[in-house]
């Protein structure tokens, strides 16, 4: 079994390494911003878009911090949702910055968590 162990991870270090350099685009304040502006009953696709992008980082906020982030348990999404939309309105200088980081910012400050 432990064999078996060490000839998989060899085999996925090595399609990494043959795979050559990857890149991924991360979407943007911008992006974020003009998805969380969009209107549910017009624009569906962009709405859910908003909507998945900030509670998907609350979640992923949460599991990274072996559990524990500031983010109370019981807040509900359209809290956490509308968190991250009045941090961009009140932000448009960083709308640049990576959305993952501007989500992660806006409930430091609202929440005041501090690591």
């Amino acid at each position: 079994m432990r064999c078996n162990r060490v000839i998989a991870m060899f085999i996925a270090i090595l399609s990494c390494l043959l795979v050559g350099e990857a890149k991924a685009d991360s979407t943007s304040g911008n992006e974020l911003w003009d998805a969380c502006q969009a209107n549910l009953a017009t624009d569906p696709i962009k709405k859910t878009f908003c909507i998945a992008y900030i509670v998907g980082a609350s979640e992923t906020l949460r599991a990274l911090i072996g559990g524990y982030y500031c983010l109370p348990d019981n807040i509900p999404n359209g809290q956490l949702i509308e968190i991250v939309e009045l941090y961009l309105r009140a932000h448009p200088e960083k709308r640049q910055d990576s959305a993952q980081t501007l989500v992660h910012d806006a409930f430091q400050k609202k929440l005041h968590c501090y690591f």
